[in-house]
């Protein structure tokens, strides 16, 4: 369906007020406030049933889009907190809800590294805090569950195969350089696992919100035996299969 004068007039001017203040380097909860009043122009072109034309020929527009959407399921999920610690009511019976709010913070943060891109290890070692929270969701889930958590959030799973193909990797090599290291006692990988959850915690504390990134690559729900920390032992928690 093509624009209409006045709504094209709508998206190049989202389009432009969201280039211009990524240009000036804002932070994405910067952007979110100060673009509060588009919001109507949004749902004038939502209701009109434009998003998607409008989308593909104004990218500032589809990223502002995204990135109201993302925030949406962030609250929905409980993995952005709102004032008065109400939670939506869709979510308060639900038995997967520790382990949705824990994929839905680290979405959130891995779309951001992945959209700004980098080295994989750059990527790796900036979800670091977020690995605890990956074997919990691991060792707490069915197959199922966790299928259906890799299909509500897309970077949730891709940062999970990230893990798994880094942890891969990782075997194959005839060395690594903490192999004649003796394993961490028991209360320091205690340590080490509230250390890692408080720094994902952190996080989730004042999140930065991209817009959508890769979709799913998993198509089974077969869970491969290399999904687990790379390196020595850290969690004292049970370990992934």
């Amino acid at each position: 369906m093509p624009l209409t004068d006045a709504q094209t007039s709508i998206a190049q001017a989202i389009d432009a007020e969201f280039q211009r203040l990524i240009k000036l380097g804002k932070t994405h909860v910067t952007i979110l406030g100060q673009m509060h009043d588009r919001l109507a122009g949004i749902k004038q072109l939502m209701d009109a049933g434009v998003m998607r034309e409008a989308g593909d020929r104004y990218p500032g527009l589809y990223r502002f889009a995204k990135m109201l959407e993302r925030t949406a399921r962030g609250i929905q999920s409980g993995a952005i907190p709102v004032p008065g610690g109400r939670q939506a009511p869709s979510r308060q019976t639900d038995p997967l809800r520790a382990c949705r709010e824990l994929a839905a913070g680290t979405d959130l943060r891995m779309s951001q590294w992945a959209e700004e891109g980098g080295p994989t290890q750059a990527i790796i070692g900036r979800m670091t805090g977020h690995l605890v929270d990956l074997q919990k969701i691991w060792t707490s889930t069915t197959d199922e569950q966790l299928a259906m958590l890799c299909g509500e959030y897309p970077a949730f799973y891709q940062f999970a195969a990230l893990m798994e193909e880094a942890a891969a990797a990782e075997r194959q090599k005839s060395s690594r350089s903490y192999d004649n290291q003796p394993e961490l006692s028991a209360a320091m990988k205690e340590q080490l696992a509230a250390l890692l959850s408080t720094a994902a915690k952190l996080e989730r504390s004042s999140p930065c919100w991209m817009p959508q990134v890769l979709p799913p690559r998993r198509t089974g729900s077969h869970r491969s035996s290399s999904f687990t920390h790379s390196g020595p032992p850290i969690s004292s928690g049970s370990e992934a299969p």
